[in-house]
């Protein structure tokens, strides 16, 4: 039974597939589980929106990347491991931003 349905929204410029285009254009309701963590939140988006956002916003081992921010109605996800179910009710608006990654040294 899911917690909350919130709406997502991505943010992010560089290198975009088409369903990552839409995502940004227009937001989707997504239903959570109980108890879903920031990156298990990323991990259900990638579920519908496919392998190319998990790349770009999880690491192999199910982290957040750090080129990534999460904000829950307009607040950082400081812990992405920590479960999010105070935050998330009906409703709740979450926006994924995907920043260029730094290259250089």
């Amino acid at each position: 039974m899911p917690s909350a349905r919130v709406m997502v929204r991505l943010s992010g410029r560089w290198g975009l597939s088409g369903a990552e285009k839409e995502l940004a254009r227009n937001p989707i309701a997504l239903d959570l589980p109980e108890h879903v963590t920031g990156e298990g939140l990323l991990q259900c988006l990638a579920e519908r929106c496919g392998t190319s956002l998990r790349r770009k916003a999880l690491k192999p081992d199910g982290k957040l990347r750090a080129e990534v921010r999460l904000f829950v109605n307009d607040t950082v996800v400081a812990d992405p491991g920590a479960p999010l179910d105070d935050a998330l009710i009906d409703g709740t608006e979450v926006s994924v931003v995907l920043l260029a990654p730094l290259i250089g040294g």
